[in-house]
């Protein structure tokens, strides 16, 4: 074999490695760059002496009491000066709107003193219709009755929730047009229409008030009505 042909057979076969090789970490380096797109970004987690974990109130959570709460509002005589004073009460025939609305577990009622008490004269679809009465509510720390002839669900549920928490004593009721007349005629109030409650007008004298308002699943109390 002559000397060139040694030496061509000898460069071509190292070409031929070199691309081999070449061919084989420019596949390598794809695969990392790929894996790196497709791994998950790295991020801390949590720990003692790290970042906060948020605390999260479950809606189970608030549908239940604080721990340091009682069952009752209402002790065995309390409970008794209620029953007897409902026969010369007058009697509204429509109920709170949900369970967590009740103050004294044992009787099932929602007992709530010297309420102000607004008649919605349409159906309420949201909460926002309700802060003007439920802010000022809270300012004077006096309960509050709200008396529609529908409650959103998510209404109903905010208002509960307030109620087994503390933070607001209410109670929402679901009633007609006859039930709603009477609960007017015995409290002194006027009907708010809806536009009225949207636009925060809502005077003083349109509320309605009482000495005691009771409430069962499904008939309420007016005691010493206007």
């Amino acid at each position: 074999m002559q000397t060139w042909v040694f030496w061509l057979v000898v460069v071509l076969v190292l070409g031929v490695a070199v691309i081999v090789v070449g061919a084989l970490r420019d596949r390598h380096l794809q695969r990392a760059r790929e894996q790196e797109l497709l791994r998950p970004p790295a991020r801390a987690v949590p720990g003692p002496g790290g970042t906060a974990v948020p605390g999260y109130v479950l809606d189970d959570d608030a549908g239940r009491p604080p721990a340091d709460v009682l069952p009752s509002d209402l002790d065995p005589a309390g409970r008794s000066a209620v029953a007897a004073g409902l026969s010369a009460s007058v009697r509204i025939g429509a109920g709170m709107a949900a369970p967590g609305f009740t103050t004294d577990a044992p009787s099932g009622w929602a007992v709530l003193d010297r309420p102000r008490v607004l008649v919605c004269a349409d159906p309420v679809g949201s909460i926002r219709a309700l802060l003007t009465f439920l802010e000022a509510s809270v300012r004077e720390s006096r309960p509050c009755v709200v008396v529609a002839p529908d409650l959103d669900p998510v209404v109903v549920r905010t208002l509960e929730v307030n109620r087994i928490q503390r933070r607001l004593q209410v109670v929402a009721v679901v009633a007609g047009d006859l039930a709603r007349e009477a609960v007017c005629a015995a409290t002194g109030a006027s009907p708010v229409s809806g536009s009225d409650l949207a636009a925060g007008w809502l005077p003083d004298a349109a509320l309605g008030r009482c000495e005691r308002w009771v409430s069962d699943s499904r008939r309420s109390w007016v005691l010493g009505g206007a």
